[in-house]
């Protein structure tokens, strides 16, 4: 056998290009490991950065998910916030297959900081390890091709590339995304999707130099105009939470490595546990990218009976998709719900907001459907998905391996840029009167109340004017939570208007959300 060196018969060239190439991936390499470390050393800091930006329901594009908005080469994009997804994508120009979003498409020729991602890079061994794509580097080495699909069929298939990101008050240089050549699916008139899932192509994997590997969101309500937020890093401060943040474990799957998995010990309802043994053997998975929560059908049942069972005495609704247990309230003036809490180990308890424990198919409470759905089989991962998740900042620790959950409660911004009061689900009765009677008043969506006058002191008094349903006449009185009541006085004469109203008061650690009809 015979060594091969410089002497050998074998061309300079090619062998020049080869020592090339090896010092190229061995920089790469290098550069790989300095990440690892400077990660696992800022996760050890005890002040990190962090940022917050707003964050909303997407029905304003068509899609029942969460959305924010970033700057992707100097091109702001409004895309979806998905925890159970890695990779960050938006549709890009040229696109052979492009459903209509409402912002211009990201063109990559007008970027000076655009860079295609090549075949044989880290950022392309990292997609095949995380995702399963197999690439053919040597059909088209210049280029590293992604696939990536939904639970739902939707998909996006492009090719990996790097971009000046800025989210919030900061940014991130080299930023691997997808830029999306052919995307197809339930997307709405987003612009792409923002991964937020465990993987080392994730934002939060991509970022954690940054932040720590921490991140933290609010979900709002449906409602147009509401604003949440989607905070990077684990200040605290910055968060608006009423209550202590409980946290629990993550669950560790080498299979689902990439998702957060929980430890769902029970359920409570209207203050009766119910054990949830056939989760705790796989975990529950939390995902924002998900809707409507799903259960084990053993375990839905036990929910569905008991919710019945203490929600009686209303007249059934037809069924409504995967949602089989709907009521018909709209005749009733007040209605009590049972409270429905989700314990996971540690002590930790996602409470849902009223909001999201029934899914209004009609605006007038004609068909109130439970907002839970059973999975076809027992072994199937069950999934907490957004629209049980709403009014919490649940907090996400990839450092320490652990979710938080708190209740929370935000000020944002309405019509003209003046600021409102949210509270949190009443629990207590409310009354609303018209016109010095008692009247039937929906209280499907959320109150929108600009303070006009006096202080939030206990005892102050105030006066709100309805946003931006009612008419300009319509005006609420009454009395701030915890000063002896919440009495509330319509003085509008459209009734109809109040209908797509909710009174949010203060929330009691105890007792049952009660809504207005």
């Amino acid at each position: 056998m015979k060594h091969r060196d410089f002497c050998s018969r074998k061309n300079r060239h090619e062998i020049n290009k080869s020592l090339q190439e090896r010092v190229i991936l061995d920089n790469d390499q290098v550069q790989l490991l300095q990440y690892r470390m400077k990660s696992l050393i800022l996760g050890e800091l005890q002040t990190l950065s962090s940022t917050q930006m707003p964050l909303s329901s997407g029905m304003r594009l068509e899609i029942l998910n969460y959305v924010i908005t970033m700057t992707l080469g100097g091109e702001n994009m409004t895309v979806i916030v998905d925890t159970g997804s890695d990779l960050t994508w938006v549709q890009c120009k040229p696109c052979s297959l492009c459903y209509n979003q409402l912002e211009p498409i990201f063109n990559p020729a007008t970027s000076l900081s655009y860079q295609s991602v090549t075949c044989n890079s880290i950022a392309c061994r990292l997609l095949q390890e995380t995702s399963g794509n197999q690439v053919a580097c040597d059909f088209n080495p210049s280029a590293c091709n992604y696939y990536v699909s939904y639970g739902d069929g939707s998909y996006s298939r492009g090719e990996l590339a790097t971009e000046r990101l800025d989210i919030g008050n900061s940014h991130v240089d080299k930023f691997v995304f997808g830029c999306g050549r052919s995307n197809k699916g339930l997307f709405g008139s987003a612009s792409g999707l923002m991964g937020l899932g465990k993987s080392n192509l994730s934002l939060i994997s991509q970022t954690s130099e940054l932040y720590g590997g921490v991140f933290s969101y609010c979900l709002p309500s449906t409602d147009e105009g509401k604003s949440g937020s989607l905070t990077l890093g684990g200040n605290t401060s910055v968060y608006r939470n009423t209550t202590p943040i409980f946290y629990t474990r993550m669950v560790q799957n080498p299979q689902l490595s990439s998702f957060y998995m929980l430890n769902l010990t029970g359920i409570g309802v209207g203050g009766v546990h119910l054990y949830t043994s056939s989760v705790q053997q796989n975990g529950i998975l939390i995902d924002s990218g998900t809707v409507i929560t799903r259960l084990p059908p053993s375990i839905y049942r036990a929910l569905k009976a008991e919710f019945v069972k203490q929600f009686s005495g209303f007249p059934s609704a037809p069924s409504f998709s995967i949602l089989d247990t709907c009521f018909d309230l709209s005749s009733y003036k007040e209605v009590r719900i049972p409270t429905v809490k989700l314990q996971f180990e540690g002590n930790a308890e996602l409470n849902v907001d009223a909001n999201g424990v029934f899914y209004l198919v009609k605006y007038d409470a004609s068909q109130a459907c439970l907002a839970f759905a059973s999975l076809a089989y027992e072994d199937e991962i069950a999934i907490i998905g957004n629209y049980q998740q709403k009014n919490s900042r649940i907090v996400y620790d990839t450092k320490l391996s652990q979710v938080g959950f708190a209740e929370e409660e935000w000020e944002q911004p309405l019509l003209g840029g003046r600021t409102t009061r949210r509270w949190s689900t009443v629990a207590a009765p409310v009354v609303v009167w018209g016109g010095g009677q008692q009247e039937s008043v929906w209280a499907g969506a959320e109150l929108n109340v600009q303070l006009l006058h006096g202080s939030s002191s206990a005892g102050a008094g105030w006066r709100a004017e309805l946003l931006p349903s009612a008419p300009a006449s319509a005006v609420v009185a009454g009395r701030l939570p915890g000063c002896g009541g919440q009495l509330l006085r319509w003085l509008g004469s459209d009734m109809a208007a109040a209908a797509a109203v909710t009174w949010l008061g203060s929330k009691l650690s105890h007792g049952s959300p009660v809504f207005q009809f």
